[in-house]
């Protein structure tokens, strides 16, 4: 379908927004009071950096013991809130549990302030009160007033780097770099951060954390407008072992900085009034890669055009949709727009390298790598929604599943993955609905996924989302060489369409066109699937035999047709193992179902009670 002819209309007279800006309607703050966990701050879609206000610093957890307030700072912002502790670079969209929160910078005046202080007494740290009334936040901008030093803080961004503008009073000012500061925080989280001084204008460095991603790496390199006076941190807990780095004065303009809970502070003249810009790029690979992002993607350009040219991305984002109804309902729909486009997140450098699950740089070969998947929470409507109006993109998130799969050493999609970790939250292997909702959806999925060799035929598999609706309460795992099965033990599956690789004498032997699934994520080393493990609650059904299948391979007559199943029960002229096709279109059944694609996999399960065993 052609997404230039899609057109979402509410059928109410009122408001239309044809031949207006599309970006005018999005209100970022939606979402960001309660428990919507939404930020305000600046983004372009799908980027790598979601630059934007924190507003407290509740810990995961105190020695251990779980704060509950903490889940109300999955964004690291709310609306309710009366500081701000400062700006930091990555955040999620939405979600239910939380991390990251890196590289945090705030403007101050005055003294400096280790410590952010608390709500409760935003004077006893770094921290400073703001008023709603000077906030503004649109796609690609955030504005705020920080009352308590009289600067105005601008944020936008490009994919890979957040842009700051700050107008400091005339006079002294600092820059506040916290690298120990996170979202969903705690004590020990910072496995190690390093900040490199290379010039009087440029900061290099990364920092390793362990959260809801066990280990994440990211790399930052840091540029001002302005040259750097003078500059010094704080290390916020006694390191206990120094070495010989004792020798020096490491605590100020010491151009090498190490630590696990570092503060560092840097001096600026800003006696003219002009604005002081600090532009942070991101890699999840190297220093010399986010230095490399900078480069590519701000090089040559102020603040003012960097802002533009992110408005104009979202703006192009949203107007695959044209609607129509009363402000509210316009300003409802192209929020809720503006939000599906958030994560999941580019993770990549220019040069197309990124970090893998399996922590080595990769190259990402013709598809651009993407993570943050919490693959439960959208595998229903978002990435159904990015096949209709965005296939491009879903090809490539295809690809990064793909890629995922690869590097697992559990030879698995993701679950709920981000920053190159696995982070293993919820049930079930949505992953593998999203890949098949991809295939039959857009094309450009399918090839990519199954490949393109020379002289081997391909076959696109048909996976039905009705086996993966008796996932939720009920998975199970049999071990990585026989994959993954699911089942409910009150819904048993009547014929699982999987994708399979087929055994390797199916392949060679029963059919004739050598059908290959190298690339696929799901296996079968053996015709014959393990007994299944019943869950602890349920009562294993008597008539429910041990778990038994045979594959069958449907093929149309008709290249122009699919195949078709009809019923539960396989006819007997259905292809087995043991009857394969002797020409193209032998054995066929009655096409019944057009919206299955040529060729898929049946695996006939004999512990389904209504189902025989067609081995």
């Amino acid at each position: 379908m052609n997404r230039n002819l899609l057109t979402m209309a509410l059928l109410i007279c009122g408001l239309s927004v044809n031949g207006q800006k599309k970006i005018d309607y999005v209100d970022p703050l939606i979402g960001t009071n309660g428990m919507g966990h939404t930020f305000p701050g600046a983004c372009v879609p799908h980027g790598l950096v979601q630059l934007s206000p924190d507003t407290d610093t509740i810990p995961h957890n105190i020695n251990g013991t779980y704060q509950p307030r903490v889940y109300e700072y999955c964004a690291g912002y709310q609306h309710r809130d009366s500081s701000i502790v400062g700006f930091s670079h990555t955040h999620f969209n939405g979600t239910g549990h939380s991390d990251l929160g890196d590289i945090l910078i705030m403007p101050v005046t005055g003294d400096i302030k280790f410590n952010p202080g608390t709500a409760e007494n935003p004077d006893s740290g770094y921290r400073s009160r703001f008023s709603h009334a000077t906030e503004k936040a649109w796609p690609g901008y955030y504005s705020v007033m920080l009352e308590d030093y009289g600067v105005k803080a601008e944020l936008t961004a490009t994919e890979r780097v957040g842009i700051h503008r700050y107008t400091f009073p005339k006079g002294d000012g600092h820059i506040l770099l916290d690298l120990k500061h996170g979202i969903y925080n705690y004590d020990g989280k910072v496995l190690w951060a390093n900040l490199r001084v290379e010039n009087d204008t440029l900061l290099t460095g990364y920092r390793i954390t362990n959260g809801w991603a066990r280990v994440n790496y990211t790399y930052f390199a840091i540029t001002f407008s302005k040259p750097i006076r003078g500059y010094g941190y704080k290390e916020m807990k006694p390191m206990l072992y120094n070495g010989m780095w004792r020798k020096f004065d490491i605590y100020r303009n010491f151009p090498e900085i190490g630590g696990r809970n570092v503060v560092a502070y840097f001096d600026f003249d800003l006696s003219d009034g002009t604005p002081l810009e600090v532009k942070v790029a991101l890699s999840p690979v190297s220093a010399s890669g986010a230095l490399n992002n900078l480069r590519i993607e701000t090089a040559g350009k102020n603040f003012g055009q960097l802002c533009a040219q992110a408005g104009q991305k979202w703006e192009d984002a949203l107007s695959v949709i044209d609607v129509k109804g009363d402000s509210d309902q316009v300003c409802n729909i192209y929020s809720s727009m503006y939000h599906t486009m958030i994560n999941p997140s580019v993770y990549m450098d220019h040069d197309g390298s990124y970090r893998g699950l399996d922590q080595e740089i990769h190259q990402a070969d013709q598809f651009t790598n993407y993570t943050v998947f919490s693959v439960w929470d959208t595998y229903r409507a978002l990435h159904p929604l990015f096949n209709l109006f965005y296939p491009s993109r879903s090809k490539d998130i295809v690809a990064s599943f793909l890629a995922h799969y690869r590097q697992s050493v559990h030879g698995l999609l993701p679950i709920w993955s981000h920053m190159a970790n696995e982070n293993w939250c919820m049930i079930g292997y949505h992953g593998a609905s999203v890949i098949a909702d991809g295939l039959d959806n857009v094309g450009a999925v399918g090839q990519q996924i199954v490949g393109n060799r020379t002289g081997e035929q391909r076959i696109v598999l048909k996976h039905r989302q009705a086996i993966l609706d008796t996932v939720a309460d009920t998975a199970f795992f049999r071990g990585v060489q026989h994959g993954f099965y699911f089942f409910n033990a009150h819904r048993l599956c009547h014929a699982a369409c999987l994708h399979f690789e087929l055994l390797l004498h199916l392949r060679r032997q029963a059919l004739p066109f050598a059908a290959q699934f190298s690339s696929l994520p799901l296996h079968i080393r053996s015709q014959r699937m393990p007994a299944p493990v019943y869950p602890r609650t349920a009562a294993r059904p008597a008539d429910i035999q041990p778990a038994r299948a045979s594959v069958m391979l449907l093929q149309s007559a008709d290249d122009s047709r699919p195949p078709a199943f009809v019923g539960h029960n396989p006819p007997s002229s259905g292809i087995t193992a043991g009857n394969s096709p002797t020409a193209h279109g032998s054995s066929i059944v009655p096409c019944a179902d057009n919206s299955v694609r040529r060729y898929f996999v049946v695996a006939a399960c004999s512990f389904c009670p209504c189902h025989p065993h067609t081995e």
